[in-house]
Formats: C-alpha cells, sequence, structure tokens
C-alpha cells in the first residue's frame, strides 16, 4: 500500500459535477473460480433488457474499463485544506495538535512516547490521523448510501442527509443549526428550522474533517448521555463562542495555556472516560417507511453497539474507551501535552490513566479503499501513511482482541468425521457489530495425510463473494418492490447448528426485513431483523437489567441450544457448529483448520445499491477494483491421527 503498490488505473470522463465532484457509475462482471453451484454473491443484479447473470446495476454509465475490467470513473474533488481555522464554537484539528503530539524522538522527558524515549508515538494527533473517525465523511461507502436514501425517499432527502451529517460531519452541522445559517427547507420536512445538505457540507472544511477534537470534547453531560433522548447523534454541545470550554478526564487542568493558544478553557468532565459520551452516536435509531415512501411511525434500531455493551458482563468492568481508546499498558503515565516547538514542558505533570485516542475499530478495509483512491476522494495531502498505518492496527486489534476459537471434539464416526468448532466473543457487544453491511463466518477445511482438501466449507471467490447454497445476490432479493409470490427462502443463510455439506455455511449476520417481511438493504425500510446470529457478549440475556428488545436475537439462533448458552444458562458470549462430515475414500490421518473470518461490507449490501447517483456508482466501481477485504479473527488447528 502507500508508495509501495501501483496506482490502479484511473480514466477520464467529460462533465463535473457542481464544480466539486466528478462521478460515474460501472458495470461489474463477476469472477470466475469457485463452484458455480454454490451460489452467494455469485450472480449479480440483473439490469432490464439484459440476460446476463453477470452484469450489475450502476449508477450513470459510460467509463472505459480498466486493465482490470472494473470501470472506475476520475473525479474532481479538491483536496481537504486542514488549516480552516475557526467556525463558531469549533475549531480545526492541528489547533490542538500543536500542544497535543509526542515529544521528538529522543527528547528527554519523553512525552506521550512508549514505551521510551525513542518509542511509539500514542499521542492524540498521532491516534487520531488516518482514523475511521478522522474520515468520516470522506467516507465513500458512507456518501453512496446516503445518496441511495436520499433518492429513495426524495421528499425526504434533506432529513436523510441532516441526520448522517449529524454524525459524520457533526462540527458543520451543529453550526448551522447553532446559528441558522447554510440550512434548506427542500425536501425537509422533519425539521422545522431546515436542513443541513451534503451539497453545503462538501464546500465546508469543517464539515470534511469528520469527527474532530473540539466535537467530542465539547459534549456537554446535560443528562440525556446513555438515555434513548441522547442517541442518534442527539448530543449537546454550547453554542456560545465567548466562552467555550473543552472537556477531559482529568483533574485539576492547567488552563492558561490552552486558553492562550486555542481559546479555549480546559475542564474536568468525568463523562469523557464513560461509555455514554460514545453513545450518542454509536446508538442509531431510524424511522421506518413503508415501500410506498410513507412513515409508518415506528422507528428501528439499525445498530446500538452501546446497547449491546450495556446488557453484557463488561458494562461493570470495562467503557468503550478501555477497547477502542486503549492505554499504552496498565498505569502508563505521561504528560499530555508539548510545547509549541514540540519540546516537552516539564512543569507539566503526568497523568494516568491515559488512553491513546487510537478510535480502534473493524473498518481496515475502508482505510485500505480510501489510501488507494485518496486522490480521487480529494483526502488531505500525507494522509496515506496515517490510513497504512491504522488499517495495520485494526487488523491486529481484529486478529488479536475479538474472538477465539477451539474445536472442543473431533472424531470418527463410522463414515463420517465429527467435529465441534466453538466461538467465544471476546467483545463487549455483539460480533460483527454495528452497521448491519458486516458479517461474520466460520471457513472450515479438512485436509488428508498428503494436504490434500477433502472437505471445505466457508470459501470464498476472488471477489470477495461466499460460495454456499444461498444466494443472496439473486435479483428479486435485491429488488427493492418484490414481485408477487415472493418468499426470502435462498436470500441469506440460514442460521447454522449443524453442517453435513459444503453449502452450509455458518454465518453470523444481520439481516433486514421491511414492513412486509421481505429482505432488503434499504435502510429507511428496515422494520425487522429477520436474521440477527451475531454472537452476543458474555452477560448478555433477555432477563438482564441492561436488555432492549430491539437488541434481541433474531431468527433460528432462538433456537440453538448451543447459540449464547452453555449448561450454566445463557450469556456464555459462545456459539458451537457442529460438523458432520462424511469422509467418503480419505483415509488416514485428517487435519482441521477452522478460521474465523469477516467481512465489513458484504456484496450483498453493494449490488443492493441501486441509485443513479454519481456516489453510488464511484463506491460500486472502487469496489469492483478492491474487492472486499476477508479479515482473520481467529484461527484453530487439529489433527485426528
Amino acid at each position: 500500500m502507500g508508495g509501495n503498490r501501483p496506482r490502479i488505473a484511473w480514466l477520464v470522463l467529460a462533465g463535473t459535477l457542481a464544480g466539486a465532484l466528478l462521478l460515474a457509475g460501472c458495470g461489474d462482471s463477476a469472477g470466475e473460480g469457485g463452484n458455480p453451484a454454490l451460489a452467494d454473491e455469485d450472480s449479480a443484479t440483473q439490469t432490464p433488457g439484459n440476460d446476463s447473470e453477470n452484469q450489475s446495476e450502476g449508477g450513470s454509465g459510460g467509463a472505459t474499463e480498466t486493465d482490470g475490467g472494473e470501470a472506475v470513473p476520475e473525479t474532481g474533488i479538491a483536496p481537504f485544506e486542514p488549516h480552516w481555522g475557526k467556525v463558531g464554537v469549533f475549531t480545526e484539528a492541528t489547533t490542538c495538535q500543536r500542544c497535543h503530539r509526542a515529544s521528538p524522538e529522543g527528547a528527554t522527558p519523553a512525552v506521550m512516547r512508549y514505551p521510551d524515549a525513542d518509542g511509539a508515538d500514542v499521542s492524540p494527533a498521532g491516534g487520531w490521523g488516518g482514523s475511521m473517525m478522522d474520515q468520516a465523511f470522506h467516507d465513500p461507502y458512507y456518501q453512496a448510501v446516503v445518496a441511495e436514501e436520499a433518492e429513495r425517499f426524495p421528499h425526504y432527502a434533506g432529513d436523510i442527509e441532516d441526520k448522517c451529517l449529524t454524525c459524520h460531519a457533526p462540527m458543520a452541522r451543529t453550526h448551522a443549526h447553532q446559528t441558522g445559517t447554510g440550512l434548506s427547507g427542500e425536501n425537509c420536512q422533519l425539521n422545522p428550522d431546515g436542513c443541513f445538505r451534503m451539497e453545503t457540507a462538501w464546500g465546508q472544511e469543517h464539515a470534511r474533517e469528520g469527527v474532530s477534537c473540539t466535537v467530542c470534547h465539547q459534549i456537554q453531560d446535560d443528562g440525556s448521555l446513555g438515555t434513548k433522548e441522547g442517541y442518534s447523534g442527539k448530543y449537546s454541545i454550547s453554542a456560545d463562542p465567548s466562552t467555550p470550554e473543552i472537556f477531559g478526564p482529568f483533574e485539576n487542568p492547567r488552563g492558561t495555556g490552552m486558553a492562550n493558544i486555542s481559546g479555549y478553557t480546559p475542564v474536568h468532565a468525568p463523562h469523557m472516560d464513560r461509555s455514554e459520551t460514545c453513545a450518542t452516536c454509536h446508538n442509531l435509531y431510524t424511522p421506518t417507511f413503508d415501500l410506498e415512501g410513507n412513515p409508518t411511525g415506528d422507528e428501528f434500531l439499525e445498530q446500538g453497539p452501546h446497547l449491546e455493551w450495556k446488557n453484557s458482563r463488561f458494562a461493570g468492568e470495562r467503557s468503550c474507551q478501555d477497547c477502542h481508546m486503549p492505554q499504552p499498558e496498565d498505569g502508563y503515565a505521561t504528560r499530555i501535552a508539548v510545547r509549541q516547538s514540540g519540546e516537552p514542558q516539564p512543569a507539566l505533570p503526568e497523568r494516568t490513566p491515559f488512553h491513546r485516542h487510537a478510535l480502534l475499530g473493524g473498518n481496515a478495509y475502508m482505510l485500505d479503499v480510501m489510501e488507494e483512491f485518496r486522490e480521487e476522494l480529494g483526502l488531505r495531502p500525507g494522509v496515506e501513511e496515517q490510513l497504512e498505518e491504522k488499517a495495520e492496527q485494526t487488523r491486529a486489534f481484529l486478529g488479536n482482541q475479538a474472538a477465539e476459537l477451539r474445536i472442543p471434539r473431533l472424531e470418527r464416526s463410522g463414515a463420517e468425521l465429527l467435529a465441534d468448532v466453538e466461538i467465544h466473543n471476546l467483545t463487549g457487544h455483539k460480533l460483527p457489530t454495528s452497521f448491519p453491511s458486516r458479517r461474520m463466518w466460520l471457513h472450515l477445511t479438512v485436509t488428508d495425510a498428503e494436504g490434500e482438501v477433502v472437505f471445505e466449507s466457508g470459501a470464498v471467490d476472488e471477489k470477495g463473494r461466499l460460495l454456499m447454497g444461498s444466494d443472496p445476490l439473486r435479483e428479486n432479493c435485491l429488488a427493492v418492490e418484490k414481485p408477487e409470490g415472493f418468499t426470502n427462502a435462498g436470500c441469506y443463510e440460514p442460521h447454522r447448528n449443524e453442517i453435513r455439506s459444503e453449502e452450509e455455511v455458518a454465518v453470523y449476520e444481520a439481516v433486514l426485513g421491511d414492513v412486509n417481511g421481505h429482505v432488503t438493504h434499504v435502510l429507511l425500510h428496515a422494520d425487522t431483523y429477520l436474521k440477527d446470529n451475531r454472537i452476543p457478549p458474555e452477560g448478555f440475556t433477555e432477563s438482564g437489567a441492561g436488555f432492549v428488545p430491539d437488541t434481541a436475537v433474531a431468527g433460528a439462533a432462538r433456537e440453538d441450544g448451543d447459540f449464547n448458552r452453555n449448561a450454566d444458562g445463557p450469556g456464555s458470549g459462545r456459539d458451537t457448529v457442529h460438523y458432520r462430515i462424511p469422509l467418503a475414500e480419505a483415509q488416514g490421518s485428517l487435519t482441521v483448520r477452522a478460521e474465523l473470518r469477516y467481512q465489513t461490507i458484504r456484496p450483498s449490501f453493494v449490488e443492493g445499491l441501486h441509485a443513479e447517483d454519481e456516489k453510488v456508482g464511484r463506491f460500486k466501481a472502487m469496489y469492483g477494483a478492491m474487492p472486499p477485504a476477508v479479515e482473520q479473527l481467529a484461527v484453530m488447528e487439529r489433527s485426528l491421527p
């Protein structure tokens, strides 16, 4: 990645979009390889009048294909300029980074470096840069999804964009509503004061900076944190720029220097260390619309990591910050600022516990995409190294802290091999969690003494598509309006307690259903979960004090005696899959390898984008050029003589 990898070819298209964007749709050809009878995402959406199973719908087309067979549009987005100054109560991140950065290598005393003077940069400036928080606005999948929903519900397009920008461009959206400037009443029915629109956000650098320092550190503890009244982006930030305060977790803050340099007065605020602050954006309820585009009055929990955490044993043991902003080590102490020159300021006290602003999550793939297409997405110059480093950190985080596997049973029984695989969720929320495009599955292979594969469940092709009996990319499964007589059969892999063939795969995912109970990929059509067998965290029970019915397990997993249950009852945070594998002619020793795999964006969520907006076409092109990465969360191998 970065400068060591050849750039994907880009092709120039005619035309511009309001002087800011040049975007186009493309076709996506299904790749060769794999067993065509095992069809997850092996067949794509058919466009009207096209009989080819390997053509998918894009946006407005016309781009020429690259050497790799993928048509990728070129854009004309101006690079983000990080030195935009101050707008209302918000200030550019570079102001904070003048002091909240690590001291130079070798400086004494070492400030925000670990484990010693020559150690890693663990400063807020070094952690935030290149994170998904940093790039919350520029994320091309986010941009495509917003465009899709706005085109699907045109009368509410302003409301949709305003709501999404609340957490993806919080400085600009908050400032617009605080001052009443830059708001539009067009297609804005739910916001009486007007809506902050995506087109406006593209022209504001404080929108493009994403989730920055002076957002999180100005969220007030107004009594709504951690309650439904504070979820879905309902944070409170003071609108008075004359006396701005910055909240931090440490007592007795030294305020003179910060006030002189930035204009903010630091204030001790215990809520900065609590999960409730994260809940403002990481619990999201959305309204439900029927198939005619009308709101039903119901709401749907699109994602709820914080609610899942509240109903786990971790709620009394550790916060969101403990895992996603980890300390370099227990007891690590450091000064939290340097002089503007970068030299240490010995007069400052050392602080502990010190949480790195690593902001680690589960989206290494999108960091890869943004690094590859950084110029076309208009990212700031020099961000590629930060994106690459953050992707590496994210993969290490996923591989070390997400899950563990066991194979507690492995034996022959007549002509069958019996293998039990147990998954243990190590996180404080469902695995996987957050946006419903994410999925996890077991890839299990059995090899004989010569190393030949005699059984494989959970393989993927070169496009990142699972090979299995169900076909989520079947045209009717992806259609917004289903034909008469439609059933969900075959549109997603059912929950598996027992697996007997290679076509069956243990897939852990959330499957959305509309008001008719049909599978949907339109977020605002979501009314229920047809399937939600994402593995809950330890301690998650439906009788717990923290249980919210919206987070309940859905589908066949509810009847699985191994799912989140053990001999002591519910709340194990585990699932066991029982493999009953026909041995056929296999003789001699056998080796079973189980891998727990994960994808951020499963292919059906991309093929389920139907809008003709250029941002949809742009992301489909990027996704086709860089198929979804398959991450490995855990692995276990065991042999049978």
